[in-house]
């Protein structure tokens, strides 16, 4: 009796030392791809609902007249929201929390370098 419960315990540990490795071999996997990935790096800044600069990620400043013309020409309603949206649907994740200060509030944005 005990010999058959040994005979059937070995190939049920073999098995989940063997999920065991490879699981932890894709993470690992998936966790150099991502530590491969380039980012760059962008920046909204708001005053009150109006969108007053973007930070380029070649760190141009783009001031409130050309963004005004910009989401003009995009259909996009200067509203604090849409914006976000807007730069959500072109790749762009808010990375970490808004700086806010007494006027402004400020959006670090990044996204995968995109390959020109």
């Amino acid at each position: 009796m005990k010999k058959g419960y040994v005979l059937l315990l070995i190939p049920v540990l073999l098995s989940i030392v063997l999920v065991g490795c490879t699981t932890t071999k894709k993470s690992i996997e998936i966790k150099q791809t991502r530590s491969t990935e380039k980012l760059e790096y962008g920046k909204l800044v708001f005053m009150g609902d109006e969108c007053v600069a973007w930070f380029s990620p070649d760190l141009n400043i783009i001031g409130r007249t050309d963004i005004a013309k910009y989401f003009t020409e995009n259909q996009i309603k200067p509203q604090e929201s849409e914006i976000l949206e807007h730069f959500a649907s072109l790749g762009w994740t808010i990375a970490g929390t808004p700086k806010k200060d007494k006027y402004t509030i400020e959006y670090q944005l990044e996204r995968l370098k995109t390959e020109n």
